[in-house]
């Protein structure tokens, strides 16, 4: 496992097998060129403010400078949206139409390729993607890899990269103050990759807590899992769910 160091204790990123790396930009990267990333959840803002919850709209802002950064700091050629780049099940809102556009249009720019992986919010994905000349597929395989979203079964049960679990840790400290922390699981047996969400409204499942929902991986033994945690400098080992459960004790 190789570290690019950013200090004595978080790192840009780590390599988990001579294949796949991840990142401090809550993505993983495939063969140093292909990105995956799950669970954008562009539109989530306009839903709330259907239900009278006004929040500023700055996430399409962001999501755009955390690619413009990631297509800088690595030789990207190809970016796989891993499910759930869209919120709102039910339809198409004006403004997922607007910024799933924008996006698109700007990253298609930059890169030579973008895959859309369906996930359980984009129902209505295709009519989108189809006017912008972008496939949505169920899943995408690059070589031996199978990036797929998680949501539904499949018959593949190794070197899966999947989103869906939206993963995290709440740690508290000796005053009671919460910090929820977006991590990464890697089952290394298998070789299955679980990635954060990538929203900045998503603050994820506490797998310390709730019980794993994805069928890809419900029947993994959790404790075996890898644990990277993403904070403001970059990614933390945690070692395993083993561990940190033995810690909190």
């Amino acid at each position: 496992m190789s570290h690019s160091k950013d200090d004595e204790y978080y790192i840009k990123d780590i390599n988990l097998t001579d294949r796949i790396k991840i990142t401090d930009q809550y993505v993983a990267i495939v063969d140093n060129d292909t990105v995956i990333v799950a669970d954008i959840h562009l539109g989530f803002e306009s839903v709330l403010n259907e239900y009278g919850v006004s929040l500023p709209r700055f996430e399409l802002h962001e999501v755009m400078e955390k690619f413009t950064k990631l297509l800088t700091d690595y030789p990207i050629k190809r970016i796989i949206l891993n499910g759930d780049f869209k919120h709102d099940f039910s339809k198409n809102s004006d403004s997922e139409w607007n910024e799933i556009t924008q996006f698109l249009n700007r990253i298609l720019t930059s890169i030579d390729e973008i895959i859309l992986v369906k996930g359980n919010h984009d129902n209505f994905l295709s009519t989108i993607a189809y006017r912008m000349g972008v496939t949505v597929v169920d899943y995408y395989d690059i070589g031996n890899i199978t990036v797929f979203h998680g949501d539904r079964s499949t018959e593949r049960d190794e070197r899966i990269i999947i989103g869906h679990e939206h993963p995290s840790i709440t740690f508290r400290d000796r005053i009671g103050a919460m910090y929820t922390m977006p991590i990464y699981l890697f089952f290394r047996s298998s070789e299955i990759l679980v990635l954060p969400a990538f929203s900045a409204w998503t603050y994820g499942s506490d797998v310390l807590r709730y019980p794993l929902t994805s069928p890809v991986i419900r029947n993994k033994n959790i404790d075996e899992a890898e644990v990277y945690g993403i904070y403001e400098n970059g990614i933390v080992d945690l070692t395993t769910i083993k561990n940190i459960k033995k810690l909190i004790r």
